[in-house]
């Protein structure tokens, strides 16, 4: 008799089908004011435009949050958690959609914890800059998420100077990471069974943000060469990590350059730029170079030696005027997960109502989704790798907090 009682109150001004019973959904919603029924879901399906299906805080507290970093089958999330109290950053973890907890790493500790990465080689571990050591020195730190534990992270790099922006390739549980030093490009040997092996980096040269391929036969980054005491020159250049040879691929003078990132298929590169002397950034796709492209009868240079790349081939301007996230510098550019097309904040037309809008890497189809206008100030989208699951992740302000927000599509992009 209880359940029926909650069932009819509950049920109160809701078109239920026969059989239909109201859904606790678990999370906060933000439109609609609760979980549609079937026949409300049914008739936001049937829209020929994309939409929103439901709209939901996925999760928020007294702090503000950045950057969420979907893992790479879709069902974890990270965020950055700026905490405001304690004037620090924490990285928290959802573990599942369906998780009830966030996890937090270095959870009693007033360390500075930024940069997350996951993997991509897939799986569930990941890399993270912190200070969590008594020196509080900088360094990056490797863990994983193993079902029903608490991630253990542990130091991996050691000495002094600020560890940044991490790319973390394994094969089962040893694999290579990347990382930024001081304008260099360094990287270590890694083992998440070796608990405690920190070691300095290797140089690999001059770099920053530097991104595997997915099917980790590459790594791209961006590079600074200081041309006088008031201008520098930004490149893009690749690396083949079987033969150990170096490409320049794309430069832009007198432009910034930033967050190369790789679409799935691993056949494009999109990444941020701006002329140094303006603050519009401009999101850049550009065809990923092949192994035959390079490889020329006889060439057998190797060990970073780096030649005259092929003829340059001219990015395409997907999108201008591109909200990007400033703060957290390793949050870049999100792919669909179909590969045809990169979605992004724009900047304001509004006041404090940034569009969230899609392209086609080639430039010539555009659209935008609409979310919710109570919620401004929208930054750091990222759409869930599994296209089955038509979500898109993005930070947001209502009620003076800034929250991790997930929109569910109606249906695919066309």
């Amino acid at each position: 008799m209880l359940v029926i009682l909650v069932t009819t109150a509950t049920a109160v001004g809701q078109e239920l089908l026969p059989g239909e019973l109201p859904v606790e959904f678990g999370r906060e919603m933000v439109e609609p004011d609760r979980f549609p029924t079937l026949r409300e879901l049914m008739t936001k399906l049937e829209k020929p435009e994309m939409g929103p299906a439901v709209v939901f805080r996925f999760y928020g507290d007294k702090h503000n949050h950045y950057a969420p970093q979907w893992s790479p089958e879709g069902r974890a999330l990270s965020v950055l958690r700026s905490d405001i109290d304690a004037h620090t950053s924490k990285i928290v973890i959802m573990p599942s959609l369906d998780a009830e907890k966030p996890m937090r790493l270095y959870p009693g500790s007033d360390s500075y914890d930024h940069m997350f990465a996951w993997s991509a080689s897939g799986g569930r571990a990941f890399a993270f800059s912190s200070t969590n050591e008594p020196a509080e020195l900088e360094n990056l730190h490797l863990a994983s998420l193993t079902s029903g534990d608490e991630p253990r992270p542990k130091r991996v790099t050691s000495g002094p100077g600020v560890k940044t922006n991490p790319s973390l390739w394994l094969d089962g549980t040893r694999g290579k990471l990347f990382f930024s030093l001081a304008g260099k490009l360094e990287t270590v040997h890694v083992n998440l069974d070796d608990a405690g092996a920190d070691k300095p980096g290797q140089p690999i040269g001059d770099g920053t943000e530097a991104s595997w391929s997915p099917d980790g036969q590459w790594l791209v980054w961006t590079e600074r060469t200081q041309l006088n005491a008031s201008q520098s020159s930004f490149s893009l250049k690749l690396r083949d990590v079987v033969r150990g040879t170096d490409q320049r691929i794309f430069a832009m003078p007198g432009s910034l350059l930033r967050n190369p990132t790789w679409s799935p298929d691993g056949r494009q590169i999109a990444l941020y730029g701006r002329p140094a002397q303006q603050t519009s950034w401009r999101l850049y796709v550009l065809p990923a170079p092949s192994r035959l492209a390079f490889q020329q009868p006889g060439d057998e240079r190797a060990g970073g030696a780096e030649r005259p790349a092929p003829s340059p081939t001219k990015p395409t301007i997907v999108a201008q005027d591109v909200r990007v996230e400033e703060h957290f510098q390793n949050f870049g550019p999100s792919w669909d997960p179909r590969g045809d097309r990169l979605w992004f904040f724009s900047r304001a037309e509004e006041q404090e109502y940034y569009p969230l809008r899609w392209a086609t890497t080639d430039g010539l189809r555009r659209g935008e989704v609409s979310y919710p206008r109570k919620l401004t100030t929208g930054l750091d989208v990222a759409v869930n790798p599994n296209p089955s699951l038509r979500a898109i992740a993005f930070c947001a302000i209502e009620d003076l907090h800034q929250d991790v927000i997930v929109m569910i599509l109606n249906h695919e992009p066309k």
